[in-house]
């Protein structure tokens, strides 16, 4: 999922100076079978898109140190995301935030 500034159509993807304003990773399985994707997609993708928030939405719990791995990278870890569950809010708050601004 990602919030972009200013966007009314596709043509305006690729125009330059883009902003992503909320990036979105979203995570339905154990960390321990994406583990992975820290190095290979979610660092890069925040590297590359330089999004003004990034989030990686998880399902089920994410260990403490790839937490705070992924925040010392800007990266915030929301746990517990899936209908009435404990994450919910704070991943609507996001993207409702990233919408509003």
């Amino acid at each position: 999922l990602v919030v972009l500034e200013d966007i009314k159509n596709c043509d305006d993807i690729c125009r330059e100076g883009v902003r992503a304003r909320l990036m979105v990773e979203l995570k339905d399985r154990d960390y321990e079978e994406w583990k992975g994707d820290v190095d290979s997609q979610i660092i890069p993708y925040r590297e590359i898109f330089r999004p003004e928030r990034m989030v990686v939405a998880s399902v089920r719990p994410v260990p403490e140190g790839a937490r705070a791995r992924l925040r010392s990278k800007g990266i915030e870890v929301v746990e517990g995301v899936y209908p009435g569950g404990p994450g919910e809010n704070a991943l609507l708050d996001a993207v409702k935030g990233a919408l509003l601004k």
